[in-house]
């Protein structure tokens, strides 16, 4: 499925400007990582499944978790977050301005994306 940011993926230089021996690094070094995140998304649903199951047997005997040796399961409700709404400051009295000039800017960092253009094919 196309996403909004496929235009940005697709017009970015093919490794073809690469010289030889980096380009067959880069083509095995992306190949690999594509590998990676699709056993990563396979094992992280079956981990939701399997929780999801032991959550059920949790349940139906009522213990407060399960253990057999040194693997044990705890399924457990838990609080809410609590968040600072924005909206609920100014109805409360926060000025407007006091709110927009309490924002701090965050440190940089890098974004690593990875993806599979659909209709691509490799090289």
């Amino acid at each position: 499925m196309a996403d909004k940011n496929d235009g940005v993926f697709r017009s970015l230089p093919q490794i073809m400007v690469l010289e030889q021996a980096l380009r067959v690094k880069t083509r095995k070094l992306l190949t690999e990582l594509e590998g990676v995140v699709d056993a990563k998304k396979s094992l992280e649903e079956r981990e939701a499944e399997i929780k999801g199951e032991l959550q059920g047997i949790q349940e139906r005997v009522g213990l407060a978790g399960l253990r057999d040796g040194p693997r044990c399961f705890v399924a457990e409700q838990v609080a809410g977050r609590k968040t600072l709404d924005k909206g609920l400051l100014v109805e409360n009295g926060c000025p407007v301005k006091v709110l927009e000039a309490s924002y701090k800017q965050g440190e940089a960092m890098w974004r690593r994306t990875f993806k599979v253009l659909d209709g691509e094919t490799g090289g």
